[in-house]
């Protein structure tokens, strides 16, 4: 069996308040999504890009996040990539 790495580093900024959520089981979580920009030249001419990341924090720093975390904050996270 090949063993696989799901590892990622964003940075970016908030681009809304983060909303307080609780999982079926009661354990709380945070929901926000990230902007995360990218800029690079091709073809003789400047691209800029703008990817809005979807970010769900489970653990035990959800009321920690929400008192600091604000609609612009600048934030790094690492974590994993899931699709639905």
């Amino acid at each position: 069996m090949t063993s696989s790495v799901n590892s990622v580093i964003l940075s970016g900024y908030l681009e809304g308040d983060p909303e307080y959520l609780q999982t079926k089981n009661g354990n709380p979580m945070v929901r926000f999504t990230i902007d995360v920009y990218e800029s690079f030249r091709s073809q003789e001419r400047d691209v800029e890009r703008t990817y809005h990341v979807p970010v769900a924090h489970f653990g035990n720093l959800p009321n920690e996040l929400m008192a600091n975390l604000r609609i612009g904050s600048h934030v790094t996270v690492q974590g994993r990539i899931t699709s639905n």
